[in-house]
């Protein structure tokens, strides 16, 4: 996945090392959170407020809008269902249930880095940032697995998988106040591609606490010294205590 935008930082080898771990800590301590506000936020997220009856249901429910959502949908499942997935783009109604369980996964990306011995492919994961998508058969990291041809093809599990994130990227678009909500709580919703997976839409969340890569010398010292081609950004503890506050920013505007 992409990791443009993210800021590089200069810090030694023993920073390094003492920041991982409270940036471990942190990381973990923000997808506590955030899993617990999205479990309880969880009634805004119901597909069938979007869809109605267009998803099976021993319930029917007319919802206003869900034709014109249908047929958005429609649109963008067809878009998506090109490179790299090659599946036919017809979307068939009434659409197989989806899950109301969300699925909150680690935001990666593959960083190349030039070494002495030629150009070393890593696997960076973010601290701060994760996928936000509805429950299928196949996770996220599963899926990548699927197209890069380690794991089983199942064309039913990819064709759920996409529909349930395009579902989740209109959600996100269309209910009025869910982006405003998780921004009071400390965490941007967004809506973003990967190389890994074509022009699907992936909604992403990420915390208003900042992350950076440090330099790639230090990046590759790390992976060799551990043996794997994996690494998590580092928190930016300094940027912790200048965070911007929007609350604090409207009540400011008041004393002015």
């Amino acid at each position: 996945m992409q990791g443009n935008g993210i800021k590089e930082k200069e810090i030694t080898i023993e920073q390094l090392l003492r920041l991982r771990q409270i940036t471990e800590s942190i990381s973990e301590l923000l997808e506590r959170q955030l899993k617990s506000y999205i479990e309880t936020l969880q009634p805004l997220f119901l597909p069938r407020k979007l869809l109605g009856d267009y998803i099976k249901s021993a319930y029917k429910e007319k919802v206003p809008g869900a034709d014109q959502a249908i047929g958005e949908l429609s649109a963008k499942y067809k878009a998506a269902c090109d490179k790299p997935f090659r599946l036919s783009g017809q979307l068939e109604t009434p659409l197989a249930p989806i899950s109301n369980q969300i699925e909150v996964y680690p935001w990666e990306y593959v960083y190349e880095i030039e070494g002495e011995r030629g150009t070393k492919s890593v696997t960076i994961t973010s601290p701060v940032k994760w996928v936000l998508t509805y429950r299928s058969g196949y996770s996220l990291n599963r899926l990548g697995g699927v197209l890069k041809g380690q794991e089983e093809w199942q064309e039913k599990e990819i064709r759920q998988f996409l529909i349930n994130a395009l579902v989740m990227n209109m959600m996100i678009s269309k209910v009025s106040g869910i982006k405003d909500l998780m921004a009071g709580l400390r965490y941007r919703l967004d809506i973003e591609t990967s190389p890994d997976t074509g022009k699907l839409p992936l909604v992403t969340i990420t915390s208003f606490i900042p992350s950076f890569r440090p330099p790639d010398n230090l990046i590759l010292s790390a992976t060799q010294l551990a043996g794997v081609t994996i690494f998590m950004e580092i928190i930016d503890i300094d940027a912790i205590y200048s965070l911007y506050d929007p609350l604090k920013s409207k009540i400011e505007k008041f004393l002015e």
